[in-house]
């Protein structure tokens, strides 16, 4: 009885760490996403700036 007792232990302790794992990677998957959107957020502000930087020295130069 105490080995049938030891066994739904650990059963339900690998069990109850698959759970958390499980959590722990969708957390990250969320977390990894907001970067990625975050990251491509920072590169078209990026890109926009020099894009106006362009524009603007283009008008300078013309004005010369």
């Amino acid at each position: 009885m105490y080995n049938l007792y030891k066994e739904y232990l650990e059963y339900f302790d690998w069990l109850d760490n698959q759970i958390l794992l499980r959590s722990r990677d969708r957390k990250l998957e969320k977390a990894n996403k907001k970067n990625e959107n975050l990251i491509n957020e920072i590169k078209e502000m990026i890109d926009e700036t020099k894009e106006s930087i362009i524009k603007y020295s283009q008008l300078k130069f013309h004005e010369e």
